[in-house]
């Protein structure tokens, strides 16, 4: 049997790194009695898989693993049974069960909707937000640097960010605070990261951000 569970990702435990989230999982499924499958060899662990890695220091209301267990329970059993064991700011809010022909996280899930709230530092100009995003979104090419893997060793390249935002707008304005609700691609095919789009506003736009004061928490991802 395959378990989907849909987690949350909050408070300090926003800063805890891909690796540690496998190990606090590993640990926390070891502690329960449930009927986890474990894999073979030397070091057996939980045969657990992780969706796309979350960047450090974002929060979300909306993380995925996979988990196969070697019998059958209730979905709402596990959810149950596993968030006794979890820490507060990390829970499970859903669980279904999936079977070997349901596509892989990070296959299936591969869209994911921010709210970005940061600061900005046009206190003293007339800044019309909604349409420099307007005009933002009407680029064709909004180009970025970021780091590839190439071999053994990263270099810095130009991406095209354009075809992965799918949409962007200002939800509130105040004093010198602005919200944004940004949909954007993540994973294989495509990806943005939360600090990369506001680098883009920032550069692109008459919007001057304090790039350093920005607060992200994924609300949805699809």
């Amino acid at each position: 049997m395959k378990i989907r569970a849909k987690y949350t990702k909050l408070g300090y435990l926003k800063y805890l790194s891909h690796l540690d989230l496998i190990r606090l999982f590993n640990r926390s499924l070891t502690r329960t009695n449930l009927p986890v499958k474990f894999s073979e060899g030397y070091n057996p662990h939980p045969k657990l898989s992780l969706g796309n890695p979350l960047p450090l220091g974002i929060e979300s209301m909306c993380e995925y693993f996979d988990i196969e267990l070697t019998e059958n329970i209730s979905p709402n059993d596990f959810m149950i049974t596993l968030n006794k064991v979890l820490p507060k700011d990390i829970k499970i809010i859903e669980a279904f069960e999936i079977d070997e022909f349901t596509p892989s996280i990070s296959t299936s899930i591969c869209i994911s909707v921010y709210d970005l709230v940061v600061d900005t530092v046009n206190l003293d100009e007339e800044v019309d937000y909604n349409l420099e995003i307007t005009k933002f979104l009407n680029l064709e090419n909004i180009e970025i640097e970021k780091k590839k893997k190439k071999g053994r060793n990263k270099i810095t390249a130009k991406v095209n960010i354009r075809p992965f935002l799918h949409k962007l707008s200002v939800e509130k304005i105040e004093k010198n605070i602005v919200k944004f609700n940004a949909t954007v691609m993540t994973g294989e095919k495509g990806n943005i990261k939360p600090i990369e789009l506001l680098k883009a506003i920032d550069f692109y736009t008459m919007i001057k951000l304090d790039l350093d004061s920005f607060e992200a928490i994924k609300i949805d991802s699809f």
